[in-house]
């Protein structure tokens, strides 16, 4: 482009972005392929009928129940932000209030307190 030229703005280009892939059916088909090689791979490490998602949610929801790391993390944030420094920071605005509010302000999958799985994305 010449310095005459506009420049696309960056929201534009961020549209674009978002719009081209599904114009073409790029994301349906990067989820289908990560779909089938879960289904294709739980079929063959844990066993028949089984994705490797399901097989890893198991592992890690039995490893929570075991070793109580929700409890556990859910302690230590505690005691973190009842403290002087920590009660500075809570005052910051948005901050989480607890730590799922901040895995799930991350996009990521966590362990409620009754072990049953919680999907939350921004």
């Amino acid at each position: 482009m010449d310095s005459t030229s506009p420049t696309p703005s960056s929201s534009l280009l961020a549209n674009h972005a978002l719009i081209i892939p599904e114009q073409h059916g790029i994301s349906n088909r990067f989820i289908n392929y990560f779909r089938q090689f879960d289904a294709m791979v739980g079929s063959k490490v844990p066993g028949p009928e089984t994705t490797l998602s399901e097989a890893a949610l198991h592992k890690s929801q039995t490893l929570n129940q075991k070793y109580h790391v929700t409890e556990r993390s859910n302690t230590y944030y505690e005691k973190a932000v009842t403290s002087s420094v920590g009660q500075k920071v809570r005052r910051i605005p948005g901050y989480p209030a607890t730590p799922s509010d901040w895995l799930a302000g991350q996009g990521l999958c966590i362990l409620d307190n009754d072990h049953q799985t919680s999907h939350r994305h921004p």
